[in-house]
């Protein structure tokens, strides 16, 4: 018996990744909406949004948007409702790169989540980090 931990857990993300990439790449951007971090700014400045950072605990930690919420990936199939409420909410997700923030968004649009944006990697994000 295994559990699921190290190794086999990796594993696991990167099959789910390349899963989810090959679909996404069949219509473009899968139905996501893509945002530019100087939208994202203009839109935290003008209106109540939750930022969502699907990145590891570790990762988060080390640094995140000021105010996001964290909600790895491996959790948002089972807790976005949880973390998240309400289904109208203006939601942006991002992680490191930009991978996990796609396969979570869309996720999130299957979940019945109407406003949800994807920001891709925080590597883009110009702005203050915590």
């Amino acid at each position: 018996m295994f559990t699921i931990g190290g190794p086999v857990f990796l594993i696991v993300i990167v099959i789910i990744l390349l899963l989810a990439t090959r679909m996404v790449k069949k219509d473009g951007n899968g139905g996501r909406k893509v945002i530019k971090p100087a939208e994202v700014k203009a839109m935290m400045d003008k209106e109540d949004v939750v930022l969502v950072d699907v990145r590891s605990a570790a990762e988060y930690n080390s640094g995140h948007i000021k105010d996001a919420v964290l909600l790895p990936l491996a959790q948002v199939g089972t807790k976005a409702e949880q973390v998240l409420g309400s289904k109208d909410k203006t939601i942006i997700v991002y992680c490191q790169s930009g991978g996990r923030s796609r396969v979570a968004s869309s996720v999130l649009q299957r979940q019945g989540y109407q406003n949800v944006y994807d920001l891709g990697g925080i590597y883009s994000w110009p702005y203050e980090i915590v």
